[in-house]
Order: C-alpha cells, then structure tokens, then sequence
C-alpha cells in the first residue's frame, strides 16, 4: 500500500471527482482502474499526442480548474500505467500509445511498452499479466572514523 496511486485516489475522493472505499485496501488493479476511468469521465479529460515527437499535452475542462497541473500529469501516468486494466474495461487508449518510444527495442515485451513506460518485462493477455518494473536505489554514506 505504498504505491502513490492510493494518495492520488485520495485527493480526487476529496474533490469529489469519484468515491473511494478505503475499507477495503488494498485495492485491486482492476477496482484503481474503474476509478481512473471515473475520474476521466466526471473531468472531460482528453489527451492529445503530438505526432513530431513522443510528448503529450493534456486538455482538462473542470469547472473551476479543481486538478492542478500536477494532478493531471499524474493522471496521465496512472492511465499508462494501469492500461491492461482500462483496456478490458473497454477505455479508449489509442490516444495513449506511443507515436514514438523513448528506447525502441523492437517488442512491448521488453524495454519500453506500447505507452512508453519502461518495464524490464511486460506480458499481457487477457486473463493474465506480468510486469515487472525496474526499481534502482542508490544509497552513499561517509564515516569518519
């Protein structure tokens, strides 16, 4: 439970744009993706991709601007990143997928997938997935002795 999408839920709960039920944490990829969706569908949010190059840029109508430009890049990040899920939901992703990958290595299954997110290994049907995700820590510490 600590991944940040839990802390983004919260804060979209808070504003009103869906309802959570913290009862029940941890909560499944499948029930985070019903709420992305939620969150899309009650902010009119559209995304555009640029075709020249692999950037996005993001359209938000909300009525009073209640996410802020940090709230919207991370919603960016959580469609791409629980695309699987959104994808059996029937959520339109082809505004998503990547017109051009960061690091092309010839397969979504290695590397960077259809999204752009980078993932040492991607597997994906539809009755079951496998992503593994690379973690890299660095950690220097200095004794005086």
């Amino acid at each position: 439970m600590n991944n940040s999408v839990y802390g983004f839920l919260e804060r979209m709960s808070q504003k009103g744009l869906i309802q959570t039920n913290e009862e029940i944490l941890p909560f499944s990829r499948i029930y985070i993706a019903e709420r992305l969706q939620k969150i899309v569908q009650n902010s009119e949010f559209r995304i555009q991709n640029s075709e020249e190059n692999a950037s996005t840029s993001l359209s938000m109508n909300l009525g009073g601007g209640r996410m802020s430009g940090l709230e919207k890049e991370e919603l960016e990040f959580y469609i791409r990143e629980f695309s699987s899920e959104l994808k059996k939901l029937g959520f339109d992703l082809t505004g998503y997928e990547a017109k051009k990958k960061l690091i092309d290595l010839k397969s979504d299954n290695f590397g960077f997938d259809k999204y752009n997110r980078l993932r040492l290994l991607s597997y994906d049907k539809e009755d079951f997935g496998l992503f593994i995700d690379p973690v890299i820590s660095y950690n220097y510490e200095m004794n005086e002795g």
